[in-house]
């Protein structure tokens, strides 16, 4: 079975190899009619930001995220992380990886895997409180849906706030 993000790779793959096949320096001995088809192929490919929102059904993102979350919470089971551990080692550890985010923002890296960690924690924290990210985040929605401010210096502040 192929996987969303397998299928979301295959894309993007292929959108890079239309973009060589038009590049004749890159792709010097390419016949014009393949290069004319590779640019019309190209012409309404979709951008690497619509590509997974066209590939990945609703449903089956869902079941890949609750697969992930289930990887994550057995591997905190076979490491002792849920008895072994409190809320409070844990919330340290979140503070640890949002330093190691707040680095890798301000020098302009990828923070993929700064915001995964920081997401693996939390599923310790909420497995152990017996809670469901859809939980969390439901009650912040609720929160902050109605909630209206200001933004000053790229933070918004809430209006009760000023």
């Amino acid at each position: 079975m192929t996987l969303p993000r397998e299928r979301v790779w295959a894309l993007k793959n292929t959108r890079t190899f239309l973009l060589s096949l038009i590049d004749a320096k890159a792709t010097k001995r390419i016949p014009s009619a393949i290069r004319t088809e590779a640019y019309r192929c190209l012409k309404h490919y979709p951008w690497d930001m619509h590509v997974e929102t066209l590939l990945i059904d609703p449903l089956e993102r869902n079941m890949e995220i609750e697969l992930l979350i289930g990887q994550v919470e057995q591997w905190h089971q076979d490491r002792n992380l849920i008895d072994g551990a409190t809320d409070k080692d844990q919330v340290m550890k979140l503070l640890q990886e949002m330093g190691e985010l707040s680095d890798n923002v301000c020098k302009g890296k990828d923070i993929r895997d700064d915001l995964g960690d920081m997401m693996v924690v939390m599923i310790n924290i909420m497995k152990r409180n017996n809670i469901t990210m859809e939980e969390c985040l439901a009650v912040a929605y609720d929160d902050i849906k109605d909630r209206k401010g200001v933004m000053i210096d790229g933070i918004f502040v809430k209006e009760s706030d000023i």
